[in-house]
């Protein structure tokens, strides 16, 4: 996803094609801010718009899924999808996680971070792992939280690399990364993913492929493989 161009980009025959676009139609984006892949769908995050945009995987428009409440947007910045298909939305605007129905838009608070003593308002990613373990990535006091899939606290982890951005569930465990390719998995010692100086812009496991998209290049590493 390229944010700034407002711009979704699928790779082709060793090329990448974009499609999207700045705007508020249907099939363009304004405020991007977070996406996901579930098998043959793409589900993109607009904080500005209070929606979330359904593509196939050709990016064609499938669906427009609004993030509302009765009082209006909630502005969320962060989104995943459970293994049922219900997409949590985190919003700083009120520190609390919801989760709305794709099939009739209902949307339900799922977990208020309010409540947690010692919680802090500022979820840089939120992602769902195995038997939807869900990890909360907070980037100002480099931890991460664990929790069920009822939304019950379970475990804390202190994150070692500076300016932790991306979480990602891998073998039953999860990995952190910063923009500068640093990397740690929980509760082990942190090691460089990326030796060449590249920012790191975005980041998916795919079918058991690490794929890395820097602002020059799209990078897939083994993950049986990969540095460590």
């Amino acid at each position: 996803m390229d944010s700034d161009r407002r711009r979704m980009g699928r790779w082709v025959a060793d090329s990448v094609q974009f499609y999207g676009g700045y705007g508020v139609g249907e099939s363009e984006l304004f405020d991007p801010m977070d996406w996901v892949a579930r098998q043959l769908d793409i589900f993109i995050l607009d904080r500005t718009e209070n929606r979330v945009s359904r593509f196939d995987i050709q990016l064609n428009f499938i669906q427009s899924i609004p993030i509302e409440d009765g009082e209006g947007g909630l502005f969320p910045t962060a989104m995943d999808l459970d293994s049922r298909g219900w997409i949590y939305v985190y919003s700083p605007e009120t520190n609390e996680i919801n989760r709305v129905d794709t099939r009739t838009y209902r949307l339900e608070l799922f977990l208020d971070l309010n409540t947690i003593p010692d919680g802090e308002n500022c979820v840089q990613s939120l992602r769902f792992g195995a038997n939807d373990q869900l990890a909360l990535l907070y980037d100002c006091v480099n931890e991460v939280h664990l929790f069920s899939r009822s939304g019950r606290l379970t475990r804390r982890f202190r994150i070692e690399i500076e300016d932790p951005e991306f979480i990602l569930p891998i073998k039953k465990s999860w990995l952190i990364l910063n923009q500068k390719g640093d990397a740690q998995i929980l509760g082990e010692t942190p090691f460089v993913l990326m030796k060449n100086g590249v920012a790191i812009q975005d980041v998916m496991i795919d079918e058991g492929f690490f794929n890395i998209l820097t602002d020059s290049e799209l990078i897939i590493l083994d993950i049986d493989v990969a540095p460590r």
